[in-house]
């Protein structure tokens, strides 16, 4: 089995950050151009750009979506701040209204569901978490640290965790050091707590990972590869299904039905990839 590239659309600027998908509409995070751009992939062989939004402040890294609003950090976004957008006409061409939470800590990637918001930072191996029932602002819940082998707020077994994704009861993170992709569960006694689990190496500097299914794709930086592995059972080592090549530098991964969308930091383009063989 094989996955076929669809599509590649070009979107100014050579430094995308990362995507999300939600209905017929992609979120790309243009760090160069210093904007959330929205792109129509209701025909995934043809994907087109139709809106955009001027970041109120600082160089946008990551970006999630849930309902009408997307969510975006970054490590140099100023003042450290969870920024809330609301894209709910995606097809604006200008500012977008947005609301502020202060974060209390650099976060490189954020992960959104409906009832909560999460930000992991590499540099201080942390994972913040926020109330999303009323997300104009969201509030800050605390700073929650996994506990484990290595003890105190690092991530126990790991090191530089630069993305996560939550299914279920367990959290995945990306670990850019370590080169390494570790599952997370919740404390029986102490749901707060995250108690480390099985890990599986990636490939050359992992910077993101996303779920859907019973399938993580995870993209690697340093040999500009999109791993997929299946996490039906996380409680032994994710097998590894399939390496696709990408871009340069891909630095971000949305999946939805049978399409993964890919951005690639290094040259600036979308992929669009049949993964349904896997």
């Amino acid at each position: 089995a094989c996955a076929i590239e669809k599509s590649v659309l070009s979107l100014g600027g050579t430094q995308l950050r990362s995507v999300a998908v939600s209905g017929n509409f992609a979120y790309v995070v243009n760090e160069s151009l210093r904007r959330l751009q929205v792109v129509d992939v209701s025909a995934p062989a043809s994907p087109r750009l139709v809106g955009w939004g001027n970041q109120p402040a600082g160089r946008p890294g990551h970006a999630a979506v849930s309902g009408r609003y997307s969510y975006v950090v970054g490590p140099t976004i100023g003042g450290e701040r969870l920024y809330v957008v609301d894209v709910s006409n995606p097809t604006i061409q200008g500012p977008m209204p947005f609301w502020t939470a202060t974060q209390g800590a650099q976060h490189d990637a954020v992960f959104a569901t409906s009832r909560a918001v999460f930000a992991v930072s590499t540099l201080l191996d942390t994972l913040n978490i926020f109330d999303n029932t009323n997300p104009t602002p969201p509030v800050l819940l605390g700073s929650r640290c996994p506990t484990g082998p290595g003890g105190g707020c690092g991530l126990p077994s790991e090191h530089g965790p630069g993305s996560l994704a939550v299914t279920g009861d367990y959290a995945l993170v990306v670990n850019r050091v370590s080169d390494t992709l570790q599952a997370y569960s919740r404390a029986q006694t102490a749901p707060d707590q995250l108690l480390a689990g099985p890990s599986v190496s990636t490939g050359d500097e992992p910077v993101f990972v996303t779920t859907s299914g019973d399938r993580a794709y995870v993209a690697n930086w340093g040999d500009d590869t999109m791993k997929i592995f299946d996490i039906s059972n996380l409680t032994a080592p994710p097998p590894l299904l399939a390496t696709l090549t990408t871009g340069d530098q891909p630095n971000g991964i949305a999946v939805s039905g049978r399409y993964a969308y890919v951005v690639n930091y290094g040259s600036g383009n979308v992929q669009v990839f049949d993964v349904s063989a896997y």
